[in-house]
């Protein structure tokens, strides 16, 4: 039937009009006629218009608020309904108001409606429905304390005297507010927890006490003894005692008076655990109020008066881990091999039940519960396990922050409560433990940080909760694009930011693909990205770009296995003039990607066979040790081009073509690595066939070193040009390779070691070893360019009788003798009176012979000097200042 020719009989009463439950059925039913014929104003207007009138039907209140409900007007249908239900209340029609009610709390949760909900069921008397009415109405209604007496009787009339329990306990301090101290005595008697209306007790004791004396005390007495012994008494070993001598249980002994006695026996009771700060954990033995004696690990039966035990020892629980320690050692010896995880509560509940791990790593270490050399190694076992352990919310983990899971509350109503209920003393929404992915607060975006900190933040982050990647891309996508975007950003940020924004944005990825090429132009590295999924993404993206080449070559380089492997499966997917390519753009970009040129020519010396381009990788070789090389690098090259060595056997009879003999010497004569290394290589390119090309290079350089001295005191070419002596040239090679060691080994360690204790914005061990691996960085590179560019004293010119560099000149003014040895530019080392030849008094001394009188000094100072003697001096290749 259209509702046109329903809704008649409605407006008149002849339908629903007492609201029964199939009444309300066929109301809703031809709200959703209306709705369906696109008739909801039409009725809500003629709804409306009858409730003008007089006498309308409960059933046209009911069907108006449906069809404003259906029509989005749920403001109105909810006060259409509250009013209705007021209607019911006064006939006390409780089934219909209890209708009411639920289809009110459906549409917006109200005191309003609450209340009508429990005068329905409290009507109808019906259990559980009506504990469970009460139980949704005080979680709508927590301040109502009427309305929570109520629920507490219903539970205990139900038998369920541990609810009612927690719930007098949660509402005893309550009730001392509002100084409902009859309220408040039954609440802190019945409750299990009324350790927690202890302080407000103490007021109300306090203010009967100022009110009427110490009598008007005693109707407070069992409420205040429960109290004491669920709260302070709970941790006294020997409670019952406690309160014998206190005097609590003795009507006699005022109530204050006994209150003082059992907080003092309590503090410090026998058999309790203590901490003290020089001697540890303990456990008292007796307390007679005027001296305490205790048993702590290493001084039994210790004694100290009773004021300076209560300044100085602080109780604990029996199951606090320091205590533990004491009591039971094998029980932390298993926590911290075994239960990793179960050591991080322990130490949680210590520090209050949140730290980060830099905190837990004080306490644990401080505490001796775990060493301090065994460290490292716990935590990495104790990060993975906190992730894994229903009682740590691990949700910023990605932070280096721990804190203990909260428990879960009593939940009112009958089992599994009703829908959208907190239930009794629970709190709507709670997280369960282990569960905290859909609660996680997003980290922060720290736009003064550097980018590096900010992707760091994103990994770590998507690691401990990769279901919120969404919620992440709104909050970071953004700086992502801009890094990736950004032709000025750090080439290793902008490819590690590009694979987010290669994922979060997919319809983006042409443009990705083109940042992906570019960053391929600037040379970028595979091994530039530190961890093994990106270089994995990376890798494949740069196929897809069409760099496979170089993408190939540097993933052959990487410290992983996975990507190693990865590009030799690429590699093997290649065709013949690919492979040709590939092995074209490796030998001439060796320096790029060392250890694929070392294996490439591995494979070529295993062959046995002479490769046609064998001059190619002969020079290929020589630029690696061109470039400051890796010790093993440098080591291998050598002996591969060595006298007897691969080389010069796979060249054999071999003439070198004119393109390689160019390149060979453009290398030679723009050498910049160490003489080491240039040497050894002349050497070779000798020893096939070009020795031409070692004599130029070994002229060039003397007739450098000649035109370096040729004037006195001042250097003719090249006034930057290091100068030293050949022994200071080896201390500064042995120290170089030190640094180098450190640079690959120790600091990268210490390094690691530091970013394992936690958060790094705080971490003074990281930041540390951070600057000190760039102060490292700085003076290898420094002596990396000394060293490359070193002229020798030895080789400078020596005239007999003339001071010169190298050598020890004798002065004397008036009978006064005095001695100078001339010698490079930081040399002090070596000995007494050395100088360096740029100083003013060396270019002073410079190129006068014996019998010459030259002037120093400024001045007043300023004295003629006559050079005595000058005589050749040197030192040894190898000193003991050198080796220090």
């Amino acid at each position: 039937m259209p509702v046109r020719d329903a809704l008649p009989a409605v407006l008149r009463g002849e339908i629903g009009a007492d609201l029964s439950a199939s009444a309300r059925t066929q109301l809703e039913t031809l709200a959703h006629d209306a709705q369906a014929e696109k008739r909801l104003t039409w009725m809500r207007d003629e709804l409306g218009g009858r409730l003008k009138q007089a006498d309308p039907s409960w059933g046209v209140s009911y069907l108006l608020s449906a069809v404003c409900a259906l029509n989005g007007e749920v403001e109105r249908a909810q006060q259409t309904l509250l009013a209705l239900g007021e209607k019911v209340l006064a006939k006390k029609k409780w089934e219909p108001l209890a209708a009411i009610a639920e289809r009110s709390l459906s549409l917006v949760q109200t005191q309003a409606a609450a209340r009508l909900l429990v005068e329905a069921h409290e009507g109808l008397g019906k259990d559980p429905d009506r504990l469970d009415a009460l139980s949704r109405a005080w979680a709508i209604m927590p301040d109502d304390l009427e309305l929570a007496q109520k629920l507490a009787k219903r539970l205990g009339d139900a038998g369920r005297g541990d609810d009612r329990r927690a719930l007098l306990g949660d509402l005893a301090p309550r009730f001392a507010e509002e100084a409902r101290y009859d309220e408040l005595e039954s609440a802190a008697t019945w409750s299990k927890r009324a350790g927690g209306a202890l302080e407000p007790l103490r007021k109300v004791v306090a203010a009967a006490v100022a009110a009427k004396g110490e009598a008007g005390a005693e109707p407070f007495r069992a409420a205040m003894t429960e109290a004491l012994k669920q709260g302070p008494g709970s941790q006294v070993p020997k409670l019952d005692e406690a309160v014998a001598q206190s005097g609590l249980a003795d009507g006699e002994t005022p109530l204050p008076k006994a209150i003082e006695a059992f907080d003092t026996i309590a503090s410090l009771a026998p058999g309790r655990g203590v901490l003290h700060d020089g001697f540890g954990p303990g456990r008292i033995v007796s307390n007679d109020t005027v001296t305490i004696v205790v048993d702590f690990m290493k001084s039994k039966g210790h004694k100290m008066p009773y004021v300076a035990a209560r300044r100085t020892l602080m109780p604990v629980a029996e199951d606090d881990i320091r205590l533990v320690r004491f009591t039971n050692p094998a029980e932390v010896t298993r926590l911290r091999n075994e239960d990793q995880g179960g050591m991080v509560v322990s130490a949680l509940k210590c520090l209050g039940g949140a730290a980060d791990a830099n905190r837990l790593k004080l306490f644990l270490i401080s505490t001796d519960l775990v060493p301090a050399k065994e460290w490292t190694a716990f935590w990495r076992k104790a990060k993975s396990a906190a992730e894994k352990d229903p009682r740590i919310d691990h949700a910023r983990a990605f932070e280096q922050f721990y804190k203990l899971a909260p428990e879960r509350r009593f939940a009112g109503g009958p089992a599994g409560g009703a829908p959208g209920s907190a239930g009794v003393g629970g709190a709507q929404g709670s997280s369960v433990a282990g569960g905290y992915d859909d609660s996680a607060p997003l980290p922060a975006l720290e736009v003064r940080k550097p980018a590096k900190t900010n992707l760091g933040t994103i990994r770590k982050f998507l690691a401990q909760h990769p279901t919120l990647e969404e919620a992440l891309k709104g909050r970071f996508g953004r700086f992502v694009k801009k890094l990736t975007l950004d032709p000025d950003a750090d080439k290793a940020d902008r490819a590690r930011a590009g694979l987010y924004f290669a994922r979060w944005f997919p319809e983006q990825r042409p443009v990705w693909l083109g940042v992906v090429r570019s960053l391929w132009g600037l040379e970028i590295s595979v091994s530039d990205l530190t961890f093994e999924e990106e270089q994995l993404a990376f890798l494949a993206d740069s196929r897809a770009a069409g760099v496979a080449a170089e993408a190939i070559l540097s993933a052959l380089d990487s410290r992983f296995a996975a990507v190693r492997e990865a590009a030799e499966k690429d590699r093997a997917t290649l065709d013949d003039t690919g492979k040709a390519q590939l092995r074209r753009t490796l030998i001439d970009r060796a320096v790029h990607y060392p250890a694929a040129m070392l294996r490439l020519i591995e494979d070529e010396i295993a062959s046995g066979k002479g490769p046609e381009d064998a001059w190619r990788l002969f020079i290929a070789a020589l630029q690696l040790i061109e470039e400051r090389p890796k010790p093993s690098t440098g080591e291998k090259v050598l002996r591969w081009i060595d006298q007897g060595g691969e080389f010069p056997r796979m060249l054999a009879g071999v003439t070198p073509p004119n393109e390689a003999r160019l390149k060979l010497r453009v290398l030679l004569r723009q050498w910049r690595s160490s003489d080491r290394f240039l040497f050894p290589a002349l050497d070779a390119v000798a020893r096939v066939g070009m020795p031409d090309e070692k004599q130029w290079v070994l002229d060039h350089r003397q007739k450098k070193t000649d035109a370096l001295f040729s004037q006195v005191g001042e250097q003719a070419e090249e006034f930057d040009t290091p100068v030293m002596t050949r022994a200071t040239w080896s201390r500064l090679q042995r120290e170089l390779e030190e640094l180098e060691r450190e640079l690959r080994t120790t600091i990268p360690q210490t390094i690691q070691k530091a970013r394992e204790l936690g958060d790094l914005k705080e971490n003074a061990e990281y930041h540390s070893a951070k600057l000190k691996q760039s102060n490292a960085q700085k003076r290898a590179g420094s002596l990396q360019l000394r060293i490359s560019r070193a002229r020798f004293v030895e080789d400078a010119e020596f005239r007999e009788g003339v001071a010169g560099l190298g050598t020890e000149v004798v002065l004397e003014s008036g009978g006064e003798t005095t001695s100078y040895w001339i010698l490079g530019d930081g040399e002090h080392h070596l000995g007494e009176h050395v100088i360096s030849h740029q100083t003013p008094i060396a270019k002073a001394i410079l190129g006068h012979g014996i019998g010459d009188s030259l002037e120093l000094g400024e001045g007043e100072e300023r004295r003629t000097w006559r050079v005595r003697s000058v005589t050749r001096r040197l030192p040894p290749a190898e000193t003991p200042s050198s080796a220090s």
